[in-house]
């Protein structure tokens, strides 16, 4: 099955594509504080991650401002990614995550936040597939 991609300021056909080859964004945000006293510390893993994955990519540095983050969209793979670092302090960031996702139109199952944890020990990681939202 074929998805028509349409011009947004004529409303013309651009190209054709097939529907299992449009792919969804991911979003992955990497949680610190920013003050600079955090630099180097246990609670900016989240910034730490998301400088060593952009390293990764060649040296891309973060290149726009929005949503109160820091934050680039680069491809990896087949995959769109943005990538985020909140500029809100640990406890806001879903300020920064969320709208980024809903303006991207990211599902929260294609969001991946990297944070310090600290009942668990230096080096070591935990996924989860949970939602956490701890604001009311």
């Amino acid at each position: 099955m074929f998805k028509e991609v349409r011009s947004r300021v004529w409303n013309l056909p651009i190209f054709m594509v097939r529907k299992e080859e449009v792919r969804k964004m991911w979003l992955i945000a990497g949680l610190g504080n920013p003050e600079k006293k955090y630099n180097g510390t246990r609670h900016n893993a989240g910034f730490a991650a998301i400088d060593a994955l952009l390293d990764a990519l060649g040296g891309k540095g973060l290149e726009s401002t929005k949503f109160h983050g820091a934050f680039t969209k680069v491809r990896i793979g087949t995959e769109e990614v943005v990538i985020l670092k909140p500029l809100t302090y640990m406890n806001l960031s879903g300020d920064s995550i969320a709208p980024m996702a809903n303006f991207y139109k990211i599902p929260a199952e294609q969001v991946l936040v990297i944070s310090d944890e600290i009942s668990l020990s230096p080096g070591s990681i935990r996924i989860r597939k949970k939602r956490i939202c701890r604001r009311t």
